[in-house]
């Protein structure tokens, strides 16, 4: 079989053109790339203490987040496309650990009303990193 000399000139073109684009960023990610800007990620835990947690942030088919000081925990649930903001994560209120593979309940916000679960993937630490004084 013979190839036409134009077509493959034109392939390769069509090729670098299409990893040269930036991906598509999703709405979920453009928030969370903003959120996490100046912090610098950890390795992955298993499992965050649940008492040390102050605010926890449901992204939308992104990420749960869960904030302590400088420290913002990143899980990318197994199943992200059932995470919704106007949901609230319910965990198990007796555990003082949040572990990768545990449920988490998403309830509605107003009569808490169990809408889905999620599956927690591992915890991702991102460290807040001190920018440099000027001089």
């Amino acid at each position: 079989m013979r190839l036409n000399a134009g077509l493959m000139v034109l392939l390769p073109l069509v090729a670098t053109t299409a990893y040269a684009s930036d991906p598509v960023t999703s709405p979920g990610e453009a928030k969370l790339q903003v959120m996490l800007q100046d912090h610098a990620p950890g390795p992955p835990l298993r499992c965050i203490v649940a008492s040390n947690i102050r605010k926890v942030t449901i992204i939308d088919r992104t990420a749960l987040t869960a904030t302590r000081g400088r420290t913002i925990y990143v899980n990318r649930t197994l199943n992200p496309g059932a995470l919704r903001e106007d949901l609230v994560p319910a965990y198990d209120p007796d555990a003082n650990r949040i572990c990768s593979g545990s449920p988490v309940s998403l309830n509605t916000s107003g009569n808490l009303l169990n809408v889905t679960a999620v599956r927690l993937g591992e915890w991702v630490p991102y460290r807040r990193v001190s920018k440099p004084r000027p001089q």
